[in-house]
């Protein structure tokens, strides 16, 4: 249901433009594997009792479908899924909302804070610790790590 390449562009903003066929699909694989870590995983864990649906808005080809998450506790967190149309006719995902704060303009102005002072190839650098660490390698860089979530980063 997530349109992975769409979401990458989006995240990478104007930089994905200037980036080679061969380093689109390589970020667009390292964002993925960040998305699924920093976020998906935690929607698949989190103690959930139920998901609501509450609506939609759709103006042409796009769509936001309104949803909220019922935690077990009794918390409500409100998901929205910003979706386009894809070629094929189908509703993909381009964006997340949770509680408000988009992931994918979050992502944005990390990837903005690591490529302006350094390069493209610093948040690659990056993006692949991230990925070596969660799958458990240990050849990952030395130094600090990007791990996108919620309205701010942390360094690991």
């Amino acid at each position: 249901m997530f349109d992975w390449r769409a979401m990458a562009r989006e995240a990478l903003g104007d930089d994905w433009a200037k980036r080679s066929a061969a380093e689109q699909n390589e970020f667009a694989r390292l964002f993925v594997n960040l998305f699924e870590g920093a976020y998906l995983s935690k929607i698949r864990l989190a103690e959930a009792d139920k998901f609501e649906y509450l609506g939609e808005t759709a103006v042409g080809d796009e769509a936001v479908v309104r949803t909220r998450v019922v935690t077990r506790n009794g918390s409500a967190i409100p998901v929205n899924y910003r979706t386009r149309r894809d070629e094929a006719g189908r509703w993909r995902v381009y964006d997340l909302d949770v509680e408000r704060i988009s992931l994918v303009r979050n992502y944005r102005s990390q990837f903005d804070s690591i490529i302006r002072p350094t390069s493209f190839e610093e948040l690659l650098g990056r993006l692949k610790a991230v990925e070596d660490k969660r799958t458990g390698f240990e050849g990952g860089r030395a130094g600090d790590v990007l791990v996108a979530g919620g309205e701010s980063s942390r360094r690991l």
